[in-house]
Order: structure tokens, then sequence, then C-alpha cells
């Protein structure tokens, strides 16, 4: 089954709480401290985000993102996914992304 791929990095911005997203400028921002994202990790946080409180396969992901146009496994997805991690957690101090072992990944919002 082919994922029909609707365009990413948007004209949109998102907040969790204090955590606040703008997608086009690939950019976190909690409080006062902003981050920049890759456009990879972007796309990931977006799809993460339009799939709130579901769990998302690894699959599924790799399909949407990269969309078969390179040869890619799921370690790229984990060595992407672990990068938007370690900059969501150095921000926030919570787990923002949570891995659901054997099905894949769901968004968490942070508390305050």
């Amino acid at each position: 089954m082919k994922i029909e791929r609707p365009l990413l990095l948007q004209e949109c911005s998102y907040t969790l709480g204090e955590l606040h997203i703008n997608i086009p400028k690939q950019e976190l921002q909690y409080q006062n401290q902003k981050i920049r994202l890759c456009k990879k990790e972007a796309e990931l946080l977006e799809f993460l985000l339009r799939n709130q409180g579901r769990v998302v396969n690894r699959l599924t992901i790799l399909e949407f993102i990269w969309n078969h146009s390179v040869q890619v496994n799921t370690n790229t997805l984990e060595v992407h996914m672990a990068s938007l991690r370690r900059k969501l957690k150095k921000l926030t101090q919570h787990k923002v992304v949570q891995t659901i072992y054997g099905l894949g990944y769901r968004l968490i919002i942070p508390s305050k």
C-alpha cells in the first residue's frame, strides 16, 4: 500500500504545552530557548504531530518521510529520531517522543 505524501514543512506552527514548533523555520522554542532542526527532523516531528495520540509504525514513517526516493532502512529512521529526541530533551527535559516496543513511535505532550 503506497501512502500519498502531502507537502511537508508547510506554513504552520504547533504548540504543545510550553513547546512551540515552527515547521517552516525548522525551529523549536521552549520558554526563551530556541533550537534549529534539520529538514528530516522537522518532517518527522510534523508527521508525529499530525498523528498525535496514535502509535505510528516505523515502516509507515519511512514510506511517508522518504517516500521510497532512496533506499533507507529502520536504522536511518532511528538515527534521525535519536537526534530529534536529543534536541527536544535539551529544551524541555521531558520525553516527547515515546518508543512503543515492537510497534513504533508516539508523541507525548510535555506537561508543565
